[in-house]
């Protein structure tokens, strides 16, 4: 048994050296590890749990923690991936994947992280809802980091805005507490845009939808495909 948890540790282990692909694709230096995504996503509840006493703390920081584990096994799938435009292909990798990490542990641990795993997926409890919101968070606040890591390196801001999309992503956050903390972002990366980029059609557009936004979620740019999902 013992060899078969450091099996699972060393499974686990490659998400420390595995890019975010999303990120690879737009070209980032120095992309996110997928285990650096779900490391600041499990220190969120820290921030946001004060007026959520019904929930359950200990579940959210697990969901956080094993949300993306089978990407060891399938890798960081993205809508670039043929296989994401089919659900249920991608859903039953990352299953067969979460199965075969499962089978490294011992039974009663087996039968947590495939229960959460499936939870997760399942989008039907609160936790999991939380968990999902965090993940869409982590998503916004990385491409704004990027955006000022790569203006530092180059004098250059890239377009990230399509991380910003209200459809796609902005209005998917349920959560107040974390609705206030991208709306923060939001207006930081407005200013942002402002003192350092040259007048332009996009950086117009960020001022703009800023400033029509009629919801908590965040402003309004426009619908391009989110290329970091889950």
């Amino acid at each position: 048994m013992e060899a078969s948890k450091l099996k699972f540790l060393e499974e686990v282990g490659k998400l420390k050296r595995t890019a975010r692909r999303g990120w690879v694709i737009k070209n980032i230096d120095e992309p996110e590890t997928i285990s650096g995504h779900m490391y600041r996503m499990s220190l969120m509840p820290l921030l946001v749990m004060e007026n959520l006493v019904n929930l359950d703390t200990n579940k959210i920081i697990k969901l956080c923690l094993i949300h993306d584990l089978a990407e060891c096994i399938v890798g960081d799938i993205t809508p670039h991936d043929n296989v994401s435009k089919t659900e249920t292909e991608k859903h039953k990798r990352e299953t067969d994947a979460i199965n075969h990490l499962a089978s490294l542990l011992p039974n009663i641990r087996a039968a947590e992280l495939k229960d959460l795993f499936d939870e997760y997926e399942n989008q039907e409890t609160p936790e999991s809802q939380l968990t999902k919101d965090f993940d869409l968070y982590d998503m916004v606040h990385q491409a704004f980091e990027y955006e000022k890591l790569q203006f530092d390196k180059t004098g250059v801001i890239p377009d990230l805005s399509e991380f910003f999309c209200q459809t796609k992503v902005l209005s998917r956050i349920r959560n107040k507490e974390v609705n206030d903390l991208v709306n923060e972002i939001i207006k930081q990366r407005v200013i942002f845009w402002n003192q350092n980029s040259e007048p332009s059609e996009n950086s117009e557009s960020v001022k703009n939808s800023s400033q029509s936004s009629e919801n908590d979620s965040g402003i309004q740019l426009e619908e391009e495909q989110v290329q970091v999902e889950n």
